[in-house]
């Protein structure tokens, strides 16, 4: 990504177009070494075709794992018509804090990687991240590499040469991703992007996207329009022929029947004809938002700070990694990159090693404390910052939990919601007493639970979940439960992604990201299930953050990544 790829804006709540009822890039930081805290029992469950390799805290994970897994190569083997001549080890880990710790790979594993294929052993490795569905793409992606690797090494094996093509990134990514799951709203964000900007790349220069996520999804959208134009059979061709030619640009025409460049501009012109329409339609990040308030960089979880701190009003705490390392920062949304301070300097300490900027959001209390989380040596722990005395009033390892994300204050500052990844690999919501600093668990099942918000009343949170009829598929919805009783109800139903939730100052509305145009727009919903969306904008808003006067909503944009 390129650095302007993700900005803060502010949109007005009261532009509300009505809708019927509504009854997921990697940041480095520097000097990073691989630190390996704890040993792992290491114990085996074998399949057909995999070996699972796990330890006894995560063993329903591990069963998961190899049905998962041995699902995947039942249907590689149908479309690469191959089969792997040797078991294939996998190696599990309950969370990516402990991923991080691994001995396969000697190189640091930053956050953005979800799993990876080990050539000189075929050996893969992944975490468990809370969430069902993405654990099984992440391992049909990672058996797609298997696959690839297997099938490369029989024709090198048959076909002995002095040099063989290599299969560029775009393809090897791209197959995995095409072949693992559908294209997504991510996918739409990315390469709709690039369309409309006139900066999409053709087949020939998609190298220069190497090493961003971009690649990922421009190789999956290329995969998927050579597999609705030529067939898969193509898609395999592409591996069982490539002794066949000494460049892969002429392998691609001998397999299509097409010039590379012919190939290159097919694709380009469909998706120019699939979204260049989108424009008449949707209105620019720029022109929706009342003022752009920071865009140097990338800027995720924005909040706005309550006009009841020393601070004052007119200010809004984001994270960012504009400098190099990933910071905490606050800005005035009176202007753009109008007054930006730092106020939590990360990846410089032990305490402070990773603020999870994609996966978490950050809270700010009435009285001007922060709460936010990081990875504190081998695991998560909670912070309490005062944003006056520059001050951690409270650093704490919760219970056993491993992973921890979006704490959020009740409107007291009593209490902080958050969600909690325990060794099994389950994710919950849990309250934290300020005061007795006890931890309350409130849902305890295999569903993802995510992203808690308070009802001002405290009677209610209000959280995102995959535990819908559509959970299996990624899916996710809004859900509120009662702080009280723990009862659970649906706030949003249906074949989408609902995420962040956020509650009005006044209780009347709730504010969330969903992927339901095909693209991330904020919505808005009451707690009785009616609501709509805001604005219909090109790009991607994410992350709704209510300012105070609960008439406009912080966000982050993605345009011209």
């Amino acid at each position: 990504m390129k650095k302007n790829s993700l900005l803060v804006g502010v949109l007005t709540a009261s532009a509300l177009a009505i809708v019927p009822s509504l009854s997921q890039a990697q940041t480095y930081g520097f000097g990073k070494n691989k630190v390996q805290y704890q040993s792992f029992d290491w114990l085996t469950l074998r399949g057909e075709h995999v070996e699972i390799f796990y330890y006894p805290e995560e063993e329903p994970l591990a069963r998961l794992a190899l049905t998962l897994a041995e699902e995947s190569y039942a249907d590689l083997k149908v479309k690469f018509q191959h089969e792997v001549s040797k078991s294939i080890p996998l190696i599990v880990y309950s969370s990516h804090q402990h991923f991080e710790q691994t001995n396969v790979s000697p190189f640091f594993l930053p956050e953005g990687v979800q799993g990876f294929t080990e050539f000189s052993k075929g050996r893969v490795v992944l975490p468990y991240t809370g969430s069902y569905a993405e654990f099984r793409h992440v391992i049909h992606h990672e058996l797609v590499h298997v696959f690839q690797l297997s099938v490369l090494e029989d024709v090198y094996r048959k076909h002995r040469k002095a040099a063989y093509v290599v299969p560029p990134l775009w393809f090897s990514e791209g197959l995995a991703e095409y072949w693992s799951s559908e294209w997504d709203a991510q996918g739409t964000m990315v390469v709709s992007d690039l369309v409309l900007e006139e900066r999409l790349p053709g087949i020939q220069d998609l190298w220069r996207y190497n090493g961003t996520f971009a690649i990922y999804k421009l190789g999956q959208s290329l995969c998927q329009h050579i597999g609705e134009t030529y067939g898969d059979e193509a898609l395999r061709r592409l591996y069982t022929e490539i002794h066949r030619d000494d460049r892969f640009e002429k392998l691609l025409q001998r397999v299509t029947g097409v010039p590379a460049r012919r190939l290159s501009e097919d694709w380009v012109y469909g998706l120019k004809r699939r979204y260049f329409p989108e424009v008449k339609d949707r209105v620019t990040l720029a022109l929706a938002a009342e003022e752009r308030a920071v865009s140097q960089g990338i800027n995720l979880k924005p909040v706005a700070v309550p006009d009841t701190t020393s601070l004052g009003g007119c200010r809004y705490l984001f994270v960012s990694a504009r400098s190099g390392y990933t910071n905490i920062y606050s800005a005035s949304y009176r202007g753009r990159e109008h007054d930006v301070r730092s106020v939590v300097r990360g990846q410089r300490a032990a305490q402070f090693e990773s603020f999870h900027p994609f996966q978490s959001r950050i809270d700010v209390s009435r009285t001007g404390e922060l709460a936010f989380v990081s990875k504190w040596n081998e695991r998560d722990a909670l912070f309490i910052y005062d944003l006056a005395t520059k001050k951690v009033l409270l650093r704490s390892h919760l219970d056993d939990l491993i992973a921890l994300s979006s704490p959020a204050w009740n409107r007291e500052g009593t209490r902080v919601a958050l969600a909690g990844l325990k060794p099994s690999g389950q994710m919950d919501l849990y309250v934290f007493d300020r005061e007795t600093q006890e931890l309350r668990r409130l849902t305890n099942d295999f569903y993802t639970d995510l992203d808690p918000t308070w009802s001002p009343d405290g009677r209610e949170i209000a959280f995102a979940s995959d535990r819908t009829r559509y959970g299996a598929e990624g899916r996710q919805n809004l859900f509120l439960i009662d702080t009280e009783t723990l009862a659970i109800r649906y706030l949003t139903c249906g074949p989408w992604v609902d995420q962040t939730p956020s509650w009005s100052p006044d209780g009347s509305r709730i504010a969330f990201a969903s992927d339901r145009s095909g693209s991330f727009d904020v919505y808005t919903v009451a707690p009785t299930g009616d609501g709509g969306r805001l604005r219909r904008l090109l790009g991607a808003a994410m992350d709704p953050a209510w300012l105070p006067d609960g008439k406009s909503i912080l966000f982050t944009g993605y345009h011209r990544g």
